[in-house]
């Protein structure tokens, strides 16, 4: 019988390990459970813990989950490998934002647990820095890009207030809007209808 040998420039076949079946198994069971975990438990770290925790945390973690460190026999579960390490990334650079991790707790204590409500908590998050970034734009009279932000903000989360009052201002200082002054008003009192003590809303409308 003649055996066919391999062209040495031929990469060898790929063989699975215990190991790395074992990896494979973690990673996919991992991938199947990190949407249902807050940040702090995605880090492993408790609510109280300091910037130093955190960090430490993060690149302990990231060792660990970071796709491209993953040898090639487990190239199929990279998908997954990545997804983890992604989530990390996120719960990380929440976290490690001071006023980003107060705003966080605040939505923690209100509910949080499922992939949907920590999806609409990130799109929070995200909206408070969208704000921030629209007000220093705004300050430096800086209209386009203040609008640009405020909106992305008003439209994650449009029962804040505030995001209404700036976004309904820049509309209405931009005469081509077309946006009618009855809709803008109108606006700003569902805003004020849901907290009555955003002063920028009432300031907005009589203006």
């Amino acid at each position: 019988m003649l055996f066919r040998s391999r062209n040495p420039a031929e990469p060898a076949p790929l063989v699975m390990t215990a190991e790395h079946v074992a990896r494979r198994d973690e990673i996919n069971a991992r991938a199947g459970t990190i949407d249902g975990e807050d940040f702090f438990k995605m880090l492993g770290v408790d609510r109280t813990a300091n910037d130093e925790q955190i960090q430490s945390a993060y690149f302990g973690l990231a060792k660990t989950w970071h796709p491209d460190r993953l040898p090639p026999e487990l190239a199929e579960v990279k998908p997954n490998a990545t997804k983890v390490f992604a989530r990390i990334s996120q719960a990380y650079d929440t976290l490690s934002d001071p006023h980003r991790r107060t705003r966080y707790i605040e939505l923690l204590k209100e509910g949080g647990a499922t992939p949907e409500e920590q999806e609409r908590i990130a799109q929070i998050i995200d909206a408070t820095g969208d704000f921030q970034r629209a007000e220093v734009a705004f300050k430096k009279r800086d209209y386009a890009s203040a609008e640009s932000y405020v909106q992305r903000a008003y439209e994650a989360d449009p029962d804040q207030g505030d995001y209404v009052a700036l976004y309904v201002t820049l509309k209405a200082m931009r005469r081509d809007s077309g946006a009618p002054v009855e809709d803008l008003i109108e606006l700003l009192n569902v805003a004020i209808s849901h907290n009555e003590r955003c002063e920028r809303a009432y300031f907005a409308r009589g203006t």
